[in-house]
């Protein structure tokens, strides 16, 4: 059994969830905007492991702002059913002035472990604040499985010297534990876009996300022009991580970018100038944008989602391949630990085709103790993919 929400990001929108066996069902609400101009996406859903009585509980939460710019915050979401229904737990803000208007790209992580001096069940929230004047990472922290969240506060920082340039932010914090059992962030980063549009990174912390080191160079493409982002990892079975990312150029961006892969011993060493494997299908069915990536126990698989499937071309940066008739409603999974063949495998849900609502924009993937795997992502507000 599989299941799907979706969300989409313009008025009436909607995050919803579908279940199904084999063939398509019903979808359901995971989040219904009041009010005309909210935008929301990026969904991140985790399975609470470390809380008694309320272990498997789901939590959740997703991008959040307004068209007119007012300020905005984190809705935290749990449903006890398996995602069947869903209810507010409470809203997550920053402080500071100016209020921030542009709540982006968040990520949940429970801890499995005692990490510094906070126990396991403790859970970080990170996002990306993003304003006039700010790119900033801030985080908070939980350690009543995410009813109330303490402030810890800026922990990355973009657009050096407050000038206001989107060019040269941070984007899209991503956190696991490496083979140490460190905290680990990896990201995207155009801080210095003057010698790299968009590099990849990652920064260490020993203390359960109190404190960070500086961050390192974990992908970094050989042309300035050359734009990896939007980076996941799946630890694998054998013990090694699978790194999958996006990898785009600023002369044509955002017009293609082929989804790309690697693996690292440890979670924190990768070739940095190695562009790594483009997963692909042998009968030429692509990756292309935004992939989220897990590790499928059961199926000992690993397994990548992305915004889309294309048919990669030889002039991948400035030709943009049509979609392909399995885009949206399929997967890649690879059966050799990220080496060897990708395949693409068709799944059972479908994210409707809206290029109006980005249907499918990152789509998030949960894989649950009973084998099933909870897909969410974009879709538009009428669910048979007509215009939001």
């Amino acid at each position: 059994m599989a299941k799907l929400s979706g969300i989409t990001a313009h008025a009436l929108s909607l995050l919803v969830l579908l279940f199904t066996s084999s063939t398509l069902a019903a979808y359901n609400s995971l989040w219904s905007p009041s009010q005309s101009g909210e935008v929301v996406g990026y969904s991140r859903v985790i399975e609470i492991h470390h809380a008694g009585d309320a272990n498997g509980k789901l939590l959740a939460t997703f991008e959040h702002s307004h068209a007119d710019n007012a300020p905005s915050h984190y809705i935290i979401r749990e449903s006890t059913d398996d995602g069947t229904t869903w209810d507010t737990v409470t809203t997550v803000l920053a402080s500071g002035d100016p209020p921030t208007t542009h709540y982006y790209q968040p990520f949940l992580f429970e801890f499995p472990q005692q990490l510094g001096k906070y126990a396991a069940g403790t859970i970080l929230l990170v996002g990306n604040l993003v304003n006039a004047s700010v790119s900033d990472f801030y985080s908070w922290r939980s350690t009543d499985h995410g009813k109330t969240w303490d402030q810890i506060g800026v922990w990355q920082q973009g657009w050096p010297d407050k000038h206001v340039n989107k060019s040269h932010g941070i984007w899209e914090p991503f956190l696991f534990l490496d083979n140490q059992s460190n905290l680990v962030a990896v990201f995207s980063d155009e801080r210095r876009n003057e010698v790299h549009s968009q590099k990849l990174v990652r920064a260490i912390s020993k203390d359960g996300g109190g404190s960070w080191d500086n961050a390192t160079d974990i992908v970094v493409g050989s042309e300035q022009t050359f734009r990896p982002g939007m980076a996941t990892v799946a630890k694998m079975g054998n013990g090694e991580y699978f790194m999958s990312y996006e990898w785009c150029d600023s002369r044509n961006y955002p017009a293609t970018c082929q989804v790309h892969g690697k693996t690292s011993k440890d979670g924190i060493t990768w070739d940095t100038s190695d562009e790594g494997v483009l997963v692909a299908s042998p009968d030429g069915v692509g990756a292309y944008d935004s992939p989220y990536s897990i590790w499928d126990p059961v199926g000992k698989q690993l397994i990548v989602s992305s915004f889309s499937k294309r048919r990669p071309s030889n002039a991948p940066y400035f030709e943009k391949p049509p979609h392909l008739l399995e885009d949206r409603r399929t997967v890649h999974i690879n059966l050799q630990n990220g080496t060897g063949n990708w395949h693409c495998a068709s799944a059972p849900w479908y994210a409707p085709s809206s290029e109006h609502c980005t249907s499918n924009y990152s789509p998030n993937m949960l894989q649950l103790p009973n084998g099933t795997i909870l897909y969410s992502a974009r879709a538009p507000a009428n669910i048979q993919g007509e215009p939001c």
